[in-house]
């Protein structure tokens, strides 16, 4: 829930601090089924913004690669060979509180059914 960590950085950063955040974007599945979300630099652009009391700093990807795909649907026409980045980075100030009318008070507990790491 990326959203609630741009909450909770928010809530433990003073106003001037800044967090640095480093994920991935294109990579296989991996630590399933805990394997939930993908970055862009339009992904923190939603996160670490003014109505989350921030401001991006810098947001670089890294890692570059190629997109191979093995299948034959039409999602996947024409992005053969396509340029592609299999990590991101951002650097975000906290510029103010987050608004309060921003929650999401749902526990992790009412939504998943695994554990991680699985046992």
């Amino acid at each position: 829930m990326p959203w609630k960590v741009a909450l909770e950085m928010n809530y433990v950063l003073k106003v001037g601090a800044q967090a640095l955040i480093a994920s991935h974007q294109t990579f296989p599945i991996h630590e399933a089924p805990w394997d939930f979300w993908r970055f862009a630099e339009g992904a923190f652009q939603g996160l670490l913004n003014r109505a989350t009391g921030f401001e991006i700093v810098r947001c670089n990807s890294g890692l570059p690669c190629t997109i191979l795909p093995l299948g034959t649907e039409k999602s996947t026409v024409g992005i053969l060979g396509q340029p592609a980045f299999m990590g991101i980075s951002v650097v975000a100030r906290k510029t103010a509180e987050a608004r309060s009318d921003l929650q999401w008070n749902v526990s992790t507990e009412e939504i998943l059914t695994t554990q991680y790491p699985l046992r």
